[in-house]
């Protein structure tokens, strides 16, 4: 189905709509079979992304969903919203300034009367693990999450996003050696369980998914749990090169992660590597009931790098 442009429809606001995770959402707002109103939400609406999402029906709107007023212009007449937060460690105080720009768009939603708001988070980890574990920024979501439903009078759905297929062609990717084999470094276990999602092709199943189902508060949004051993033997497969995992010690990443990204980032990933192992990324959690609300399946590994042939090459050049 098209995106309408009924007044009778209710108006679903996508922050973010521009990047992978609001993109995503759009598209899959199009492909519901309900009808919904779409507004938008850019920094710069003269962006090629955002005459496209014009193009396709979408009401743009340019504002700046951290302060007052761009919220209030944002979400005003809002039945449904997806929000969401990245985290910034390039400013002061990366993890208020997140926190201030989600509550921002939260009490913007709330005032203006929205139904429901889908938001962008993550597990508590240190809750989950007992306190053995933390991750600043995923806790910091979750205490986003947890200020929304304080609110009340206004349907929280957290959807939390599981690992980005881009880091595997990023940060991430394999490295070429000598003897033309690949090698991809982790700071994980062979038998760490990483949810993985194509976040651009799928996250908006999950949102859009868990809006008109409206059975779960909590989503996991990725088709299953990976290892490394088997994300390498994957990359493998999809192209009969020699790849293999090896596994990189929290010290070497952080003098890596230090030197090129400063030492607050680089704090940071390590803990949040180092959850993963002993923890989990959801700590545990069945991604069962969140996938049986998708009407279409999200891809598995093996389907995300044949949908991708062009950057898999690349990657193995």
């Amino acid at each position: 189905m098209t995106i309408s442009k009924d007044s009778s429809a209710p108006i679903f606001v996508v922050v973010g709509s521009t990047g992978g995770q609001g993109g995503s959402v759009v598209r899959a707002i199009q492909e519901s079979s309900k009808p919904y109103r779409v507004r938008a939400i850019t920094r710069d609406a003269a962006k090629p992304k955002a005459k496209e999402l014009a193009s396709l029906g979408c009401e743009v709107v340019e504002a700046d969903i951290s302060t007052p007023d761009g919220a209030k212009k944002a979400f005003e007449g809002a039945d449904f919203a997806f929000a969401m937060t990245l985290t910034d460690f390039e400013v002061a105080n990366p993890l208020d300034k997140e926190f201030a720009d989600a509550k921002s768009q939260i009490d913007a939603a709330k005032a203006a009367c929205a139904k429901t708001l889908i938001w962008s988070g993550a597990t508590h980890i240190k809750d989950g693990s007992g306190g053995k574990n933390s991750i600043a920024t995923f806790e910091n979501k979750a205490a986003v999450t947890a200020y929304a439903r304080s609110l009340g009078g206004l349907k929280i759905i957290d959807v939390q996003p599981g690992n980005f297929l881009s880091n595997y062609f990023t940060h991430m990717r394999p490295r070429k050696l000598e003897d033309g084999s690949f090698v991809m470094g982790m700071a994980l276990d062979a038998n760490t369980k990483i949810p993985l999602i194509d976040l651009e092709a799928d996250y908006g199943k999950y949102v859009v998914a868990a809006l008109e189902d409206g059975s779960l508060e909590t989503v996991h949004a990725a088709p299953e749990y990976i290892t490394p051993v088997q994300v390498a033997a994957g990359f493998a497969k999809a192209t009969g090169k020699k790849v293999f995992f090896a596994p990189v010690p929290d010290e070497q990443l952080k003098a890596i992660l230090t030197q090129t990204r400063g030492e607050i980032l680089a704090v940071n990933m390590v803990a949040m590597f180092r959850a993963f192992r002993e923890a989990g990324y959801y700590c545990g959690a069945d991604l069962a009931p969140s996938n049986k609300m998708l009407s279409k399946p999200a891809r598995k590994f093996d389907e995300m790098l044949a949908a991708n042939p062009t950057g898999v090459a690349e990657l193995f050049a």
